[in-house]
């Protein structure tokens, strides 16, 4: 929005493998463990991946500078956040501009 990149931070939340031939994506096993929306028809538990695995993470880790600086600003936890943060390796090759 307004030319800015988003989302400011990412965390795990899951992974896709892709099968061949065909080429198909396969979630099974490689998500995170949470509880199940439809556990009446099986299970408690459940795997997902995406977005919205990944935002209570940052968000828990946001809540948690909080609480070691309970009169910080968002500012300050965001800067914390973000001096603390690391490219993943598979980010770092895709990106790599000697490529």
């Amino acid at each position: 929005m307004g030319g800015a990149i988003k989302p400011d931070f990412v965390d795990e939340a899951g992974n896709a493998a892709v099968t061949r031939p065909p080429d198909r994506i396969r979630f099974q096993g490689l998500g995170i463990a949470s509880f199940n929306s439809g556990f009446a028809g099986g299970s408690a538990f459940g795997e997902g991946s995406g977005t919205s695995f990944a935002a209570p993470i940052v968000a828990h880790k946001a809540a948690k500078l909080f609480g070691k600086f309970p009169n910080g600003s968002i500012n300050l936890v965001r800067a914390m956040l973000a001096v603390h943060a690391k490219w993943p390796p598979a980010t770092v090759q895709l990106l790599d501009p000697t490529r």
